[in-house]
């Protein structure tokens, strides 16, 4: 109406998203965030898991890394407290992003910094301004590979500016989920 989005009619069919905790690629990416210094960047083609790599990260970060405050910013609601009950990690459900990340950064006093699904090119400025905080930056972007993360417009300011220092690309060979770690500036 007037322009706004305001439902959803004739309904056939729905799906639902349970999250899970992914064990595959866990500890590979736990091992190359432990390397970087300014940020980590997953990135995958669509359904193959980055989502659920970036929950099962930020778990594994918090349980193994004491005194390490993370905060999520979740606009989609895609994290659940469930997987973090007694860990600290603030997750900023249903915040617009920018909003969000600047919510975090005063009230959270966050070490580590994460955003599912990078994707525009106003979303990349306002994290860009994170990016001389002092705090590690962990993301997700669609890409169908290295060389597609790099020519993505949005995506181009970060690597302008060094915001990430890894790239972890996962993808799906026979049924399985592999990860390519590439440390950027070696």
């Amino acid at each position: 109406e007037g322009g706004a989005f305001v439902g959803v009619g004739d309904v056939y069919s729905l799906t639902y998203r349970i999250p899970t905790y992914m064990s595959e690629c866990t500890e590979e990416l736990y091992s190359a965030f432990k390397q970087c210094s300014s940020g980590m960047l997953i990135y995958s083609s669509p359904g193959c898991g980055k989502t659920t790599a970036l929950r099962s990260l930020v778990r594994k970060i918090a349980e193994c890394e004491k005194g390490t405050n993370i905060s999520v910013i979740d606009e989609r609601r895609e994290f659940y407290d469930e997987l973090y009950r007694g860990l600290a990690v603030d997750i900023f459900s249903g915040y617009k992003r920018a909003h969000g990340l600047e919510i975090a950064l005063r009230s959270a006093s966050p070490s580590v910094l994460v955003l599912d699904e990078v994707g525009s090119e106003s979303e990349s400025r306002s994290f860009l301004g994170l990016s001389n905080s002092g705090v590690k930056i962990l993301a997700s972007a669609h890409a169908a590979g290295e060389d597609d993360v790099r020519k993505r417009s949005s995506l181009s300011p970060f690597f302008e500016h060094s915001v990430f220092d890894v790239l972890a690309g996962i993808s799906i060979r026979d049924g399985r989920r592999v990860t390519k770690i590439t440390r950027l500036g070696v």
